[in-house]
This record gives structure tokens, C-alpha cells and sequence, in this order.
């Protein structure tokens, strides 16, 4: 089957594909390659983050009421703190006080989060969304400036009735990793180091080290892969994001960067398997659906294809605004002409800045003249 304006579906790295963010530098950390998705480190909160709707959790953060002048605290400087291990994707973060839910956000890329809101100088409990029916949850001080907040293992909790035999499984932040000893994680850093550098043979090698001495480094895998990526060597690249699978099977960056990587080298078919692995350890996310849709769209599939990226759109989906595209060629090619501009409008909205906005809005202002 042949598909019309394929060239609007652009080939991208997403987001999970960035480098690893050095501690404690702050800061998105995008190093994709072109063509990409624009960068959205805070995605123009656009519903802000207060108002993404997740499964089974309210829509609606509340607020305590015992403060008449200002409830919600607008005159606040704010807080903010930083995951630690990056998780090189955006992560829902609850803000408590005494069991009542205050606020949430997201972090950016690299782990840093804000809350707009609140007070500093004082404790709270944040609970961190780390995939399905999967957070942790620890009680951090704001007192002194940006927190840095480390996962671990006894910070980590099963949630919801039922979730120790729900769907999913999948983690945004490798739990395998949690457990990397001293000597292993030094060389990591250095790897972090070098391949900031840009200097990838450097990082090959210190990465190398890191996982001899703890073969279930998966984060250790997944940026060897990423050098190898960088070094334009695909298939050293999926063997390393392989192994990085292979390590921590629930981790779902590595099966992300293996899909991207998959795309780029037109491997539909194990496109398709490895984004629907993804999406048996995490049944809502974007990313997962959005590489399915577009699997689906280059298979001329254009049914599947339309619900996949309809299941992406329900879900918070800043890192991927393309799903979009992927809907206006979709509904080109089936002859939809109303949500093909709403489509590509909705694009240009979430992604003003991108690389090919400036040809979308000629291909709209092309529909407009007909």
C-alpha cells in the first residue's frame, strides 16, 4: 500500500535518547541527534502538570484550606529538588503533607523537578511515579536550597488494590542499577564524563569496565549503546541496548532506544515487537504507542497505526508531539481532510520550535488556498 506525505512523520530520537545529566549540574542534557523532537524540558505546561490525567489517580491536586490569606501559595518562591539516577524521561512527582496531596509536577530530563506553589523552609513527603503500580516514596527537606533525592530500594512500594498481580511492571528508572557497587559506578561517572566529551572511545572503554564489575549494570549498557549510536555503528549499538534488556528486563529506556534505533534503520517488523514488549510492562506509555503507531503506519497498517497514536494522544505525550503528524498523514491518506489540519495544527502548537514546523505551516497554508 502507498502511503501520501510520509515526509511529515519525521525519523526521530526521542528524548530517552539524551545523555545521561552529571551530577549536580542541573539542566535538561539534550544530546539527540538531528532529526529530532524539539526539546521540551517543561513542555510550555501545556495542561500544566497539575492537570495530566494518570490512571487510577486524581486529576485534581488538592490543597489544604487552613491557610485563609493564600491557600495555594502563590506568593511562594517555590521549591524544587533532583532524582538521582537521571531517569532521562519525564516522571510524575506527588507532593504530601500529613497524607493530603498539595501539588504535582514533572520532572525534566535530568531529574530536576518544581513546585511552583510551595513554601520552602520546611518537610514534605514526595512520592515518585516510577511506573505501574510502582513509587517511591521518601520525606525530604526543602530547608536548604535544591535537594537531591536518591532512589532506593527501601524507598520503593507496590500501589493500588491488586498491584502485585496487575499489568505492567516496567520501571522508568533501572532498579537493577540501584544496587551498582562503589567501583562500578566510578567508572560509569567517568563514561558519563567522557561521552559528555563527546569523546566515545573513552567512554566504551570506562563503561566497559563498569560492567565487568557489575554485569546487571543496565544504565552502563544502554549509554554504551548510545556511544555506539553516536559513532554511527547501529549494531554495536543494539547489541549493547540488547544487553542493557537483558540486565533489567522491566527497565523501558533500553527498549525505547532500541525502537528509536530500530526506526531509524527502517526494522519495522522488530519495531513493532519491541515497542509492544514495552507496552506489556507499561500499558500507557506515550512514547511506546507513539513507535507502535508509526510501525504500523510505514506497514500500511493505517487502522492499527490511527489507534496507536489515538491510545498515545489520551496519555501525557510531550516527548513525542509527532504523534501528531503521524494522525495528519493517517487522515491524508484516508481521505479526512478536517483531522488532518486539526492534527497538524495540534502539532504546531505542541512543538512551535521544531526543526519542520516552519514546513508544516506551509503545508498549512497550502490546505487553506484549496
Amino acid at each position: 500500500m502507498r502511503l501520501k506525505a510520509l515526509l511529515l512523520v519525521v525519523v526521530v530520537f526521542a528524548s530517552v535518547l539524551v545523555l545521561p545529566a552529571q551530577e549536580p549540574a542541573p539542566g535538561p542534557g539534550q544530546g539527540q541527534p538531528a532529526p529530532q523532537p524539539t526539546p521540551q524540558p517543561t513542555p510550555g505546561r501545556e495542561p500544566g502538570p497539575g492537570t495530566q490525567p494518570q490512571p487510577g489517580r486524581e486529576t485534581q491536586p488538592r490543597f489544604p484550606t487552613d491557610d485563609r490569606n493564600d491557600p495555594f501559595n502563590r506568593g511562594g518562591r517555590g521549591i524544587s529538588g533532583k532524582i538521582v539516577p537521571s531517569p532521562s524521561t519525564r516522571m510524575r512527582v506527588d507532593l504530601y503533607v500529613d497524607s493530603i496531596r498539595l501539588d504535582t509536577t514533572y520532572t525534566d530530563m535530568d531529574g530536576t523537578f518544581r513546585f511552583e506553589r510551595q513554601q520552602p523552609g520546611r518537610r514534605y513527603e514526595i512520592h515518585v511515579d516510577m511506573g505501574p503500580n510502582l513509587e517511591y516514596v521518601e520525606e525530604v527537606d526543602f530547608t536548604f536550597g535544591q535537594p537531591m533525592i536518591h532512589i532506593r530500594n527501601q524507598g520503593i512500594r507496590r500501589t493500588g488494590p491488586g498491584s502485585e498481580n496487575a499489568p505492567g511492571g516496567g520501571t522508568l528508572i533501572s532498579l537493577a542499577s540501584l544496587s551498582v557497587p562503589k567501583n562500578a559506578r566510578k567508572e560509569f561517572e567517568n563514561g558519563q564524563k567522557a561521552m559528555g566529551k563527546k569523546n566515545f572511545d573513552e567512554a566504551l572503554l570506562r563503561l566497559g569496565k563498569a560492567t565487568e564489575l557489575y554485569p546487571k549494570y543496565a544504565e552502563a549498557y544502554n549509554t554504551m549503546g548510545m556511544a555506539y549510536r553516536n559513532m554511527n555503528k547501529p549494531e554495536d549499538a543494539q547489541k549493547a541496548f540488547e544487553q542493557a534488556i537483558t540486565a533489567d528486563p522491566a527497565w523501558l529506556n533500553s527498549y525505547m532506544n532500541l525502537g528509536y534505533l530500530q526506526l531509524a534503520s527502517n526494522q519495522y517488523e522488530q519495531l513493532l515487537d519491541t515497542s509492544s514488549k514495552a507496552l506489556k510492562l507499561h500499558p500507557t506509555l506515550s512514547q511506546a504507542h507513539f513507535l507502535q503507531s508509526v510501525a504500523h503506519l510505514y506497514l500500511g497498517r493505517l487502522d492499527a497505526a490511527e489507534k496507536s497514536a489515538l491510545e498515545a494522544d489520551r496519555h501525557a505525550h510531550e516527548q513525542v508531539p509527532q504523534l501528531h503528524l503521524v494522525l495528519a498523514t493517517i487522515y491524508q491518506n484516508k481521505g479526512s481532510q478536517p483531522d488532518r489540519v486539526k492534527h497538524l495544527r495540534a502539532f504546531l502548537k505542541e512543538a512551535p520550535n521544531a526543526s519542520n514546523a516552519a514546513k508544516v505551516k506551509a503545508e498549512l497554508e497550502q490546505l487553506k488556498e484549496k
